[in-house]
Order: C-alpha cells, then structure tokens, then sequence
C-alpha cells in the first residue's frame, strides 16, 4: 500500500473525532444563521475547526467581523511552530504542492505524520496528503450535516457547542493507543467507537430533562470508559505478538 492510501486510513479514528467536531459547529452555525453551502465553503477555504468555531461564535453584532477575524488568526498562531516542523515531511516537491500542503496541515495529520515518522515508518507527503484528505472530506461532509440537523433540532446547539472539545480530546486520546493484535482497519474501528458512543450519548442524555445539565460529562465519562474496552480485548494471549519475540 502506497504512502497517500495509508495516510487516509491512519488517519479514520482522529478523522471521526472530527466529524465529531464538524457536527457540533455545523449545529451552531445554524443558530447563527450560517447556510450548509456557508460552511461548506467556509471548511474549504478556511479548514481550521477552532478558528471556524471562534468565527461563527463571534460573527454577531456590529463589530463580530473583526472580533470573528482576530479570533481566528490568535488561534491559529499556533500553525507558526506547526508549520515549522514540516519541511522534512514536504521535502523538494514544488511551491504549489507545497502551498496545498500547508493549507491542508491540521492538528490531526501533523501529528499523525511526525508520529509514524519518530516510529520508522515511510511518512512523506503523500501521506500527509492522504491523512488530508480524509480529514477535508470528512470536515465538510459533518458541518454541512451538523447545520442540517441545527435546523431539524435547533434544542442541541448548546450541548452541541460544549461537546466539540471533548469529542477531539478523546479521539486524539484513543487514536494514539497502540491497539495490537487485528489489522489496520479493525485496529481504527476500535478506536472510533468511544467518540462515536460518546457523541450519540450525548444527543440522548442532552434531551432527558432531570440529567440534561450534566450530558456532557456523562457522555464524555461514557466514552473514555468504552475507550478501555478494546484494549483489554487485544492484549493478554490474544495479542498477535508471541511471548517469545518479547523475551
């Protein structure tokens, strides 16, 4: 399997927790009378989950341009140091590939890549560029969901809004678990099932009324504990590693 192909599947558990994210600002882009097409050119073009949400957050009011717009570039100040660690993964490819490149680095890919390459694995840009991928496909697809199901069901923006850091908290948490003992796609699946149970949990507990203030903490509870569950299901005899390579 080529570099592109296995940067898109790497990247499915962190991916998820960004669709995750992605749900959660569509839902409040709709309270803040943001249109599917918006924010499907809004992830495009911007592709940065938190400045996005501080856009929309702050897109309110006579000056919500300019506190909208100084938001965004504070949070991305970060991208400095981020981008500063790449030229190694780039390397000589030509300025628009590498224009393309950076305008695609998010948290995610960048440190998937930094990741396997400190492990000896073959990272270059390909695989950026299809950790990329997933990521940008997965992004749009989400925001432009979340904002149609804002105007479905308009009572899940507030949980939808406090969930959005706890969802990329715990995929980012999950995704860096080693899981060994299955094949790369049962290995990612088993990391995307805690942000999956935490997010559908928090869609239920959030409109049961005598628990509603507290379905974040509970749907985030329920998706650390699930995260333990594969982990103690591919370790012990079942590992695919045998004692003797340990010894």
């Amino acid at each position: 399997m080529n570099e592109f192909f296995r940067g898109m599947l790497a990247i499915v558990p962190l991916a998820l927790g960004g669709v995750s994210y992605g749900l959660a600002l569509g839902v409040l882009s709709q309270s803040q009378g943001f249109s599917p097409m918006d924010m499907f050119l809004m992830g495009g073009l911007v592709f940065a989950g938190s400045s996005q949400i501080a856009a929309v957050t702050n897109f309110d009011g006579q000056s919500a341009l300019w506190a909208a717009v100084i938001a965004a570039a504070v949070l991305n100040l970060r991208y400095v140091g981020i981008l500063a660690s790449m030229p190694p993964v780039f390397g000589k490819i030509d300025w628009p590939r590498k224009l393309l490149g950076i305008h695609l680095t998010a948290d995610e890919n960048w440190a998937l890549t930094l990741s396997q390459r400190q492990q000896g694995a073959a990272a270059g840009y390909g695989f950026h560029m299809g950790a990329a991928l997933t990521l940008l496909c997965g992004w749009l697809a989400s925001t432009v969901a979340g904002n149609l199901l804002g105007q479905t069901f308009p009572s899940w923006t507030e949980a939808a809004v406090g969930f959005t850091f706890t969802a990329a908290f715990i995929a980012m948490t999950v995704a860096m678990v080693n899981l060994r003992g299955a094949d790369p796609l049962v290995r990612n699946i088993r990391k995307a099932v805690p942000v999956i149970v935490s997010f559908c949990s928090m869609l239920v507990l959030v409109r049961i009324e005598p628990i509603a203030d507290f379905a974040i903490l509970l749907a985030s509870a329920l998706g650390v504990l699930t995260a333990f569950v594969p982990l103690f299901a591919v370790s012990g005899a079942n590992d695919g590693q045998g004692s003797d390579s340990d010894a």
